[in-house]
């Protein structure tokens, strides 16, 4: 199995419009036997930002980020 231990998120908004989303996660792998480390990170662009104008940060996010 997987097990994470930490991680981030990154949203980038430019005014109202979602310019790109990044996250990353640490932690480890069972494999076989062994446990080893393991480390996920992606990144999003959206190529085209304009169809995502009308795009909103849910209530719960945004109090989350203001924390």
């Amino acid at each position: 199995g997987i097990k994470f231990k930490n991680g981030s998120i990154q949203i980038l908004i430019t005014g109202d419009t979602l310019e790109s989303v990044r996250f990353t996660c640490d932690g480890s792998v069972n494999i076989l036997i062994s446990e080893v480390t393991a480390a996920f990170s992606a990144e999003f662009h959206m190529e085209e930002a304009g169809k995502y104008q009308s795009f909103t940060i849910p209530e719960k996010v945004q109090e989350a980020l203001s924390k």
